[in-house]
Order: structure tokens, then C-alpha cells, then sequence
């Protein structure tokens, strides 16, 4: 037997449906931004074992020019390059864990709803432009880079700059991705009252 609406050829709103179509879309973006988080944990992790190794190579390299009055060639480079690497790949997780830094003296005065919209406006208008240039910037000097097998250019050891430079530019689309994860969850918090 027919239902009414579907004798007077009307469909039935579902509105569970709708619901469970949302909480499916909502878990997806939670998935999603999961693996965004742990593949910037991951890379901080990294981040975290290349000091040492930095302290290392600039101890040795400070050693060696003081004590036998044989300065190293390569310390200067290795070191600014570890630096780099390790300053980069942090900033995703730092970016995470909402630490990054910011001017809190108005902040602060805004109710939480006031923060949310602030901070989205302030990452459509700057964070995405800025973000979306330096990672076009550095891919294509990154693609160049390895193209020519670019060297360093100064001192008397000329190292591989291609692979800093991909590192530096994974870890600008890293700090992208993870701006785009932070905006979506501001988003989603503004629209719904609640953490996505």
C-alpha cells in the first residue's frame, strides 16, 4: 500500500538522514584532520632530534677553530640548513597547538564568539595570501633548484641546496595545511557552538 506523500507525488522530508549525512561529512573532516595533526607531530618529532645534532656540529666546529686552530668548512652550512629544517617542521605543530605568536592585548578583551570572527577574517586576509605565495615561491625555486642541482654559493664547500630547499617548502605547505585545518575547525566551532 502507498504511502500519502508518495500518491499525492510529494517525497517525505527525512530529516535523519540529513543528520547522519552531517555526522558522516563531520567524521570525515575529523579523520581528515587527524592525520593533518599526527603528520605534523610526526614532523616536529623530527624536528626535535635534529638540535642535537646541531649542537653537535657547532660544539665540534667551535672546538676545532679554538682549541686546534682548524675551523671546519662545512659547520657554517650544515648548521644553518639544521636550523632551518628544524625551525620549519616545527611550525605545523606549533600552529596545532595554537602557540604560535599573536597580539593579545585586544584579544583578549573580545568575547569568544568576537575571537573566532577576528581570527577568520585575519586568516582569510593574511595567513592564506601569505601562505599561498611563499609555498608558490618555494616550490618553484625548490623545482628549480633540483633542475640545476643548485649549490651553495659561498665559503669553500659548495653543498646540495635542493634538499634543504624541499624541506623548506614541505614544511610551508605543512604550516598551510595545517592553517586550513585551524580554519575549518574555527569555522565549524563558530557555526555550531562546538570543537569539530
Amino acid at each position: 500500500m502507498k504511502s500519502m506523500a508518495a500518491c499525492s507525488g510529494r517525497h517525505a522530508p527525512i530529516p535523519r538522514l540529513e543528520v547522519k549525512h552531517t555526522m558522516g561529512v563531520r567524521n570525515n573532516l575529523k579523520a581528515i584532520f587527524s592525520v593533518m595533526d599526527r603528520i605534523s607531530k610526526y614532523a616536529s618529532d623530527i624536528s626535535r632530534w635534529i638540535l642535537p645534532v646541531l649542537m653537535l656540529v657547532i660544539v665540534y666546529d667551535v672546538i676545532m677553530r679554538y682549541a686546534f686552530s682548524a675551523p671546519t668548512q662545512w659547520a657554517f652550512h650544515i648548521s644553518y640548513m639544521l636550523g632551518g629544517s628544524m625551525f620549519i617542521l616545527a611550525t605545523a605543530y606549533v600552529y596545532l597547538l595554537d602557540r604560535h605568536v599573536r597580539v593579545d592585548m585586544l584579544r583578549n578583551r573580545l568575547s569568544g564568539r568576537s575571537q573566532l570572527i577576528v581570527e577568520l577574517v585575519l586568516m582569510l586576509l593574511l595567513f592564506f595570501p601569505l601562505m599561498y605565495f611563499l609555498c608558490r615561491f618555494s616550490l618553484l625555486r625548490t623545482l628549480a633548484s633540483w633542475a640545476s642541482l643548485e649549490k651553495g654559493s659561498y665559503g669553500f664547500w659548495y653543498p646540495p641546496l635542493y634538499p634543504f630547499r624541499t624541506i623548506i617548502t614541505i614544511g610551508l605547505f605543512m604550516v598551510f595545511g595545517q592553517g586550513i585545518v585551524a580554519f575549518v575547525r574555527k569555522a565549524f566551532q563558530l557555526a555550531r557552538g562546538e570543537e569539530l
